[in-house]
């Protein structure tokens, strides 16, 4: 999945970003500052974006891509997590969840995004290659670290 699409930005109303050059919208302006790789000047437009119209599904899923690239994984699960409140059944939506997911080392959960994704675009070679990713990490990383534990004779990993 491309990053920050064009069409991302043309598809919002005007007021909202629009697709010009040099846009002084907040959404081409995130749109701008990502493309250039910088995020977290793009994440203050997408959240200026988000207050102007908190319903638009792809703000949300373009700011989860910038705080993935931040390294701020609950925060872009966050995002992707709401964008498809927003559009259930987004393909882009699934690909940022499955991407923070991975972030977060939940590489179970991230799989199960990522095939669920696959589900809707069997066609989509990042999304294999995350899956892909996500299964050799499974395969060589120890247990599944939880906060809490399972059962009461599990301690919480680092204890």
């Amino acid at each position: 999945m491309s990053p920050l699409q064009a069409g991302d930005a043309a598809l919002l109303p005007s007021w909202a970003g629009g697709s010009a050059s040099g846009n002084t919208f907040p959404a081409g302006r995130g749109n701008e500052a990502a493309q250039k790789g910088h995020y977290a000047e793009a994440v203050q437009a997408f959240t200026e974006a988000v207050k102007l119209n908190p319903r638009e599904h792809r703000l949300f899923g373009n700011r989860s891509y910038c705080y993935e690239k931040l390294q701020r994984y609950e925060e872009a699960l966050r995002d992707a997590e709401m964008s498809l409140r927003l559009q259930p059944g987004w393909p882009k939506g699934f690909f940022r969840k499955g991407k923070a997911l991975r972030g977060l080392k939940r590489y179970a959960e991230a799989a199960r995004t990522f095939e669920e994704l696959l589900r809707l675009d069997s066609a989509n070679a990042e999304a294999s290659a995350q899956l892909e990713a996500c299964r050799a990490l499974l395969r060589v990383s120890p247990w599944p670290c939880h906060p809490q534990p399972c059962h009461p004779w599990l301690l919480p990993c680092g204890v």
